[in-house]
């Protein structure tokens, strides 16, 4: 069995072969799936060391460029210390991939340094972002494809799904591989999920909220704190 990882980007390989578009860029992240890519394609792949922040930073480049870059590094690498320049993207709409891997307790071995135990929030929050969750080698390598907008991919080192974000209805279990933005069954009875509140279990919350909700919907390319209201209907 292949690990969710090697899934993905095995499959995003055959796509990359004939589609030159398709860069891979990794924070000094490897992987046995990888090494064909630096054999065999090395034009679609770079690797910038450990340097998250600037791995996004010329990913946006080459989106702007006409490139679909996939950044891949360990989640709380990629969506904490690159948060900042994942928001510029979202604010451009560009359709940079981004691919963690080490969903929840993932990396067990290493501390809390490396849980990927906030990432939903983070990324969920921002405008355009989408979010997706591998549950198996199967649905791994099914999200290796092009995506219009910025996209985030979580990947768990193990394929047990139990240890993924899940719901329940009544007595049965459901795993959403999309994750947000979703619509969920109003009558579900339990979340369980390796996250702190504001992941799925915070979005179905929200989604069922007994009250009207104004907010910030989008970034705002306009001056004056009315006009800045006012677009966003508040």
């Amino acid at each position: 069995m292949k690990s969710q990882r090697d899934a993905f980007f095995d499959a995003l390989y055959e796509r990359a072969i004939t589609d030159k578009r398709i860069i891979v860029l990794t924070a000094d992240c490897g992987a046995p799936a990888l090494d064909r890519w630096q054999e065999n394609i090395p034009d679609q792949f770079i690797n910038v060391g450990i340097a998250e922040q600037n791995m996004v930073a010329v990913a946006i480049g080459l989106a702007l460029s006409g490139k679909r870059p996939y950044c891949y590094a360990i989640i709380p690498f990629l969506t904490g210390r690159a948060y900042d320049q994942i928001r510029v993207a979202c604010m451009m709409n560009l359709p940079i991939v981004f691919v963690g891997i080490g969903a929840g307790y993932s990396y067990d071995d290493s501390g809390p340094t490396h849980h990927g135990i906030d990432d939903i929030g983070l990324m969920r929050m921002l405008p355009h972002m989408r979010i997706l969750q591998a549950i198996d080698e199967r649905t791994a390598a099914y999200l290796a494809t092009l995506y219009p907008c910025p996209t985030y991919i979580r990947l768990d080192r193990d394929n047990n799904k139990e240890y993924v974000p899940h719901f329940k209805v009544g007595e049965v279990s459901w795993y959403p591989v999309w994750l947000w933005p979703s619509s969920y069954p109003e009558n579900i009875t339990e979340v369980t999920e390796e996250h702190f509140g504001g992941g799925l279990g915070g979005i179905v919350a929200e989604q069922y909220a007994p009250f009207k909700r104004r907010y910030i919907k989008n970034y705002c390319f306009a001056y004056g704190r009315d006009t800045l209201r006012k677009l966003n209907e508040l």
